[in-house]
């Protein structure tokens, strides 16, 4: 018995030292294994996991201008935390992770290129919300502004150029 007992303390002592609460989340959803894999790998330190399907009705950003790959009914899209930050992710039906967003409240950490290409080229006009998207390698940010009356949607890369603009 104290065999089997040293053995477990020794097999847990070798492993990762990262601990992903993706296992013990809350699923709405029945969640293929291959999608709950590949999310812990790729965010291991998330916390208060929450599962869903996808909803085009409840997505926190402007999915047309992001310009990701439409999704269906068979997709999911999951809730974490990571550090202080709330996540949001989409995976499609194979599992491949269609991006990540997360609300930018501390404006400091938008890339300073980013930040002086809003006052040079949208001078006079505040930042309403700022939302940080993640696609592989490439990230961008989607940014509300506003001017009196005048409302304006951005896609913006994290090297200053707009890459989509709105207006309403």
């Amino acid at each position: 018995m104290s065999l089997v007992a040293a053995a477990g303390i020794f097999l847990a002592s070798c492993g990762t030292t990262y601990q992903s609460t993706s296992d013990n989340a809350a699923y709405n959803v029945t969640v293929p294994t291959n999608i709950r894999s590949n999310f812990a790998i790729a965010y291991p330190d998330a916390t208060s996991v929450v599962w869903n399907t996808y909803d085009v009705n409840n997505v926190p950003i402007d999915w047309e201008l992001t310009g990701w790959n439409t999704l269906g009914s068979d997709a999911y899209a999951v809730t974490f935390n990571m550090g202080s930050d709330q996540y949001y992710g989409w995976y499609d039906a194979q599992g491949n992770l269609i991006g990540t967003a997360t609300a930018v409240t501390d404006y400091t950490r938008v890339p300073h290129v980013v930040t002086d290409m809003i006052h040079q080229k949208y001078a006079g006009y505040t930042i309403d919300w700022v939302g940080r998207e993640i696609v592989g390698s490439k990230t961008n940010y989607e940014m509300k502004l506003s001017q009196g009356d005048n409302k304006i949607k951005l896609l913006v890369d994290s090297n200053g150029n707009v890459l989509k603009e709105k207006t309403k």
